[in-house]
């Protein structure tokens, strides 16, 4: 066994392709796109022009059986204003002592870079894939959700990693949605009337994109593992996903004049983009003759000062009643962290993001 650092695309295309010998027998499993994942690797990114990572195969038995990526987001500090080390992309045989080779490597790197903390896994930051699929593996996965073999978090703790923080996902039939929309309007009615929802335009919609940036520091300011993105990074990492929604599954929250937050839905084309197998140039090409039977409520975010109000679940209610307007058998609440909004059906998947503090 071997750690090798890489160097050059040959040793990229490597890297990228053993998600596939890992994940082939997943049959829920879908596929990254590689020439994302490869134009994020290989110094062609945005997160290139400001980060840092390093890459490490192990190489074992003649062949690969392990991938990490070291990387550093200067934008993203600790308390004591040393940057956050991350820990990512990681792929890897279910072998302990590999993954530590790996692990290990990924942390002397780190060290160098004067980091005294390490998340994991993520990629960059929490606008990029993070956290790991620690329940629920024998559900059907949602349309960019992480999704990892399940003996992936315990070959962190053995190496010391805790979990640091946990996200959680709802399933609901097309009648408990109808009866959860239910219920909210009626708490809404008796409420002031909170901030009004303007729906943007989707697909490759500028303006949408804009206005969207705008929010983002403001609502998303101290969430766990982000830092302030520039608009071509945000255009680069959410674009695509714009690119697929429907008329109206993107939306502000507007008061007294001025954005105050956003929310979006998007169809669950999950198992579309598994059809692809990692190539991009199929992407989007189902719309128009695929019709999704799950929609995902995904992101809403407010500013603090109206985190106060009724604005959020005036949001999770639009999502819904897209969903019961659109017919869809099945609705998930994506990633979720408790709180009220944990009551709203079966919790039937689970994330956590790891952490370890280095000497």
């Amino acid at each position: 066994m071997r750690i090798v650092r890489v160097s050059d695309d040959r040793r990229l295309a490597e890297f990228i392709e053993f998600s596939w010998a890992v994940n082939r027998g997943d049959p829920l499993w879908v596929p990254p796109l590689r020439e994302q994942v490869f134009r994020e690797l290989s110094g062609r990114g945005v997160f290139s022009r400001y980060g840092r990572f390093e890459l490490f195969l192990c190489e074992a038995d003649g062949g690969v059986a392990g991938r990490i990526a070291a990387l550093v987001n200067p934008r993203l500090l600790d308390g004591s204003g040393h940057a956050l080390g991350q820990l990512g992309y990681f792929e890897c045989v279910d072998d302990p002592a590999i993954a530590s080779a790996l692990i290990n490597a990924g942390i002397d790197w780190l060290q160098g870079q004067q980091v005294k903390q390490v998340m994991a896994p993520m990629n960059g930051g929490a606008h990029r894939t993070h956290r790991f699929l620690t329940r629920g593996f024998d559900r059907a996965p949602f349309l960019f959700e992480p999704r990892n073999p399940p003996y992936y978090p315990e070959l962190f703790e053995r190496c010391g990693f805790a979990p640091m923080h946990r996200w959680f996902s709802y399933d609901l039939s097309c009648q408990q949605t109808a009866d959860r929309l239910q219920t909210f309007d009626a708490v809404l009615a008796r409420r002031p009337a909170p901030a009004q929802i303007e729906e943007l335009k989707t697909g490759q919609a500028p303006d949408t994109i804009v206005r969207l940036h705008r929010l983002l520091d403001r609502c998303w300011n101290g969430h766990i593992g982000y830092a302030s993105i520039d608009l071509d990074e945000f255009s680069e990492v959410f674009g695509g996903a714009l690119a697929i929604m429907d008329a109206g599954h993107v939306s502000v929250s507007v008061q007294d004049g001025k954005d105050v937050g956003f929310a979006f839905v998007y169809p669950d084309y999950a198992a579309d983009m598994r059809a692809l197998d990692g190539h991009a140039g199929g992407w989007g090409r189902w719309l128009g003759t695929s019709r999704a039977t799950r929609i995902v409520v995904s992101t809403s975010a407010l500013v603090p000062e109206a985190r106060r109000s009724s604005m959020a679940m005036a949001q999770v209610a639009w999502g819904l009643r897209h969903a019961v307007a659109g017919g869809y058998t099945d609705v998930v609440v994506a990633l979720v962290v408790e709180g009220w909004l944990s009551k709203i059906g079966e919790q039937t998947k689970e994330h956590t993001l790891y952490t370890r503090a280095l000497t």
